[in-house]
């Protein structure tokens, strides 16, 4: 885990969205986020590394496993650059949309 926190700082600054806690992520894009490790999923210094590489504020919804977590993203989202971005952060295995599949 400090590892991970330590990764994050060693990323480039980029100016990180103003996110409060009543931001209104919900109508963002749900997003699985696949770590390297066991992460602490709404970890300050997680959520803030998200944030800055995603230029959007970044909300946990939940989390599948240890290394697995759901996120939601604000606003409109181009699945191919957010995922482009957080796969640059060497503590992400992958990014990919949640599908929400409804049944029938």
């Amino acid at each position: 885990m400090v590892a991970l926190s330590l990764a994050a700082c060693g990323q480039p600054v980029v100016s990180s969205p103003r996110c409060g806690a009543a931001s209104p992520t919900a109508a963002g894009q749900r997003v699985l986020v696949s770590f390297r490790q066991a992460t602490v999923a709404d970890a300050p210094a997680v959520i803030e590394q998200l944030q800055t590489l995603a230029g959007a504020c970044v909300r946990l919804v939940s989390s599948v496993s240890p290394t697995l977590h759901v996120y939601v993203v604000s606003g409109p989202v181009d699945m191919a650059v957010l995922r482009a971005r957080w796969l640059t952060w060497a503590a992400v295995r992958d990014v990919e949309a949640d599908v929400l599949i409804r049944r029938q």
